[in-house]
């Protein structure tokens, strides 16, 4: 049930989006808006990731139930693409992106695992931006990253 009730505010969000981006036909957009559509929805997507759906969306016109609009997508299109994201195998997924910065099994990711991970990763990124990485994704005054929240963040930056 909660899944349910989810997936209704989810909806809700994706038709007010269609609606601030094509006002004559709300149900519809250009697959050129994409992007935009998805940060009104709170994701920060990649270039990567808005191409990816694109060539899903173009893929729908050989369904017997397409639109019939070439270059647009509507609500459903969108909403089966953002569902193939929320399904267990990504959570599973989620789980074991965040182990990897969790290794010790604490529950949490801190400077210091941050600091691994990017040293082993070639990045030379200093305390203050680890930091700052640290705030973000936690908030003032945590100074430690729970598995929530390095899924909100990896859900709203599209790398998962």
């Amino acid at each position: 049930m909660a899944s349910s009730s989810r997936r209704r505010v989810i909806r809700s969000d994706v038709e007010a989006a269609f609606r601030a981006c094509n006002e004559d036909e709300p149900e519809y957009i250009k697959i050129g808006q994409l992007k935009l559509v998805m940060r009104a929805l709170g994701f920060e997507p990649r270039n990567a990731e808005i191409e990816k759906i694109s060539e899903k969306v173009k893929g729908f016109a050989n369904r017997s139930s397409w639109h019939g609009r070439k270059g647009m997508m509507d609500v459903d299109e969108l909403m089966e693409c953002i569902g193939e994201r929320n399904n267990d195998k990504s959570d599973e997924e989620m789980k074991c992106a965040f182990r990897l910065f969790d290794r010790e099994d604490k529950g949490w990711i801190s400077l210091e695992n941050l600091r691994t991970v990017s040293r082993e990763l070639g990045e030379k990124l200093g305390d203050d931006d680890l930091m700052e990485m640290l705030k973000e994704a936690a908030g003032e005054g945590e100074g430690r990253v729970t598995q929530e929240h390095f899924a909100t963040v990896m859900k709203k930056t599209c790398l998962y």
